[in-house]
This record gives structure tokens, sequence and C-alpha cells, in this order.
């Protein structure tokens, strides 16, 4: 009997790595699928047990979550938030606003409860985006905008756009056109665009979903947990980890990342305007360390960071007639969370100024205003 011919031994590790691969693929594969099938099922299963506050309202083919509250007959406040954030995170602020003060909060395109908007997510398209919102949800006008980081240039854009609705403005810790370019010249180029995408890239690219998910509802990872607790009420923690665990978020604070680089503040400068005498208020965090959560800490990086941000908050608040710059000494980037009755205080004020000199008008309906441009009026260098 003759024996079967055997396999070289010499050709073994030949066939191994191919082997190894092809398992290894599978097994991949196999994971991938399981994580986009428990996110599937985890996001469905969040939507029923966290239904929205508000109401959503259809803004050109997408869902977007706007939630008003309050029976004042003052100016509407209108709250844009900052980057990749959520209206949980200005929950606080509104409960100690209403019922009084008429207060709106909305979710831009694929954050909180709102669908997913596809296209260009820059500070000038999120202008159009909140001027869509406050038609599709016929919010009654005036409005006081507030706004924090990149939602402080989405409320001045509107407020370009649309001066005859705006009463005022608040901006808290707001980005400036010229904050990215003065960024790299302190910092260099890694901290520009680069570090956009590197953020995009590593925290949320590299991230799935379903994977960060089964971290949290499966081994117990704190991490969302203790996040939220810093930025909602404790009675708001579970729903902010499930906003934060979706798959539209991901996409959205990708998209906003990516869209609010240096050709977003070229937009931005080429439709500066000076406000006149729309009362502003500017808010600038502490240009010392005070362990404040989300902030600069470090104080020699702090220093850089303020011998620019200082002059461009101070140039911001050059933007009108009628303004004030409030610099906090308790707060850091996030001065609505570290000190809220900072924010509270000024946006009352500016409401019930508006109140006492002027009637309630409706303006729901836009027109066209006239526009001044201004040229570095603060004297700052630029």
């Amino acid at each position: 009997m003759t024996d079967p011919p055997r396999t070289p031994a010499h050709a073994i590790p030949a066939r191994l790595p191919a082997a190894i691969v092809k398992a290894a693929a599978t097994i991949a594969g196999g994971a991938a699928m399981a994580s986009i099938l428990y996110q599937i099922l985890g996001e469905r299963a969040d939507r029923r047990r966290f239904p929205p506050p508000g109401k959503l309202v259809n803004v050109r083919g997408r869902r977007i979550h706007v939630w008003l509250e309050g029976d004042g007959d003052g100016p509407t406040v209108v709250v844009a938030p900052g980057i990749g954030s959520t209206c949980l995170e200005w929950t606080a602020i509104q409960r100690q606003l209403v019922p009084r003060h008429r207060v709106l909060l909305y979710d831009r395109g694929g954050l909180g409860w709102s669908d997913w908007v596809p296209g260009q997510r820059s500070a000038p398209k999120l202008a159009d985006e909140l001027h869509a919102v406050l038609e599709a949800a016929a919010v009654p006008g005036p409005y006081v905008l507030v706004g924090h980081s990149l939602g402080g240039s989405i409320i001045r854009l509107y407020a370009a756009r649309h001066p005859e609705r705006v009463a005022g403005l608040i901006l808290i810790e707001s980005t400036h056109e010229l904050s990215t370019e003065k960024i790299v010249e302190e910092f260099g180029w890694r901290m520009g665009d680069y570090d956009r995408w590197k953020r995009a890239v590593t925290r949320y690219l590299l991230r799935p979903r379903g994977i960060e998910r089964a971290r949290v509802r499966l081994l117990g990872h704190r991490y969302y947990h203790d996040w939220a607790a810093k930025e909602v009420p404790a009675d708001l923690v579970e729903t902010s980890v499930a906003l934060d665990l979706t798959s539209r978020r991901r996409r959205a604070v990708v998209a906003e990342l990516i869209g609010n680089g240096a050709s977003s503040k070229r937009a931005m400068a080429a439709e500066r305007r000076h406000f006149g005498d729309l009362p502003l208020t500017v808010i600038t965090r502490s240009p010392t360390p005070i362990g404040a959560y989300g902030s600069h800490n470090d104080p020699e990086f702090l220093r850089r960071w303020m011998s620019f941000w200082m002059p461009l908050q101070q140039d911001l608040a050059a933007l009108a007639n009628n303004s004030r710059h409030i610099v906090t000494t308790r707060a850091g980037h996030s001065v609505h969370l570290d000190e809220p009755d900072l924010v509270v205080a000024p946006i009352k004020d500016m409401c019930e100024a508006r109140s006492a000199t002027q009637p309630h008008v409706d303006t729901a309906c836009d027109a066209g205003g006239p526009q001044r441009t201004l040229r570095n009026l603060s004297g700052v260098s630029l």
C-alpha cells in the first residue's frame, strides 16, 4: 500500500500566514457586524426610553429638535451650543430663566434628537440652518441670541444677515475669524486644521459607536457618565449618555470639527459686521488656571493662549457701540457650566431692558436690513 503524499515541511509556513489572515478577517468581519447590530438595537431602545423634550420640526426634509419653554412677553432667548454639544448642556440655564422668559433650545443636525444633515457644517452653513429652524418652528421674535464657542460664530452670522430680528447678542468664549490663524502663529501648524483632523480621527472615526456602547453598557465604562455629570443636571445624565452614543452624533461632531477650520474662518471674515447700537455682551474665561472642567489648566500654555485670545475677545466686544466685556475669574472655557449665574444675569438684563423700552413685536418673517463693515475698530493688532 502506497502512503499518501505528504506536504513538504518547507511549504507549511507559507500556508500558515494566509490561514491566519483569513481567520482574522473572518473574526474582524463578524465583530464589525456584531458591533453594527448592537448599535442599531441599542439606538432603537434608547429612542423609546428617552423621547425628546421638545418637538421635531421638518426643516428642509430633516427632523430638527426644537425645545421652546416659558411664557414671557419679551424677546425669545435662542441658544446656540458649542461644537458637538446638545441642548441638554443648557438645561440648567433654561430652568433658571423659565417661565418668566421664553427660551428656545435646539439641536443642530445630527446632535441630540435631530436627524443627521449631510453636507458642509461650517459656521456660515450652520447660521443658515438656524434661520431655517426659526422659520420652520415659527418662533416669535425678536431674539436675544446666546452662543458658546462655535455657537458664538453662528449667532454673529445670523445677526449680520437678519439684524431686524435680533434684540441682543451674548457671546460666551466665542470663536473669532482669526482664532485659527493666531493659534497656528503661537503654537505651530499642528494646532491648526491638523489638530481638528487628528481629533476627528482619533476620538471618533477610530471609535465605532457599537464598541463604545458595549464598553459603557456591558463593561461598565464610566467615562461618558462622568463627562455628562459635569454638563447636565443629574436627572438627565442617562439621557445625555444615550445621545452621546448615537452614530449620528459621531458623524455630526466629525463634520463640525472638519468644517470649522481656516476656510470657515475666512468665510466668516467676509461677513464681518458692526452691530451699531445693538446690545452686546462678551463673556471670557479666566486668564489664570482654575482647574475648570474641559479647560486649559497648564499655566504656561494658558499664558500663551490668552496672549492672543484676550485681544480677540476684546475685538468681539468692539463689534457694537452698546457692549460690555465680562472676564470671569472662576470659569474656564465652559462658562455656562462653571459659573452659570454669570450667564443668566446678562440674559435677564437684556430681555428686561428690551421689554421696558419697546413693546413685543413678532418678527417671524424676514426682511432685509442695512449692514456696516467693521475694520479693526478695537485698535488691537489682529
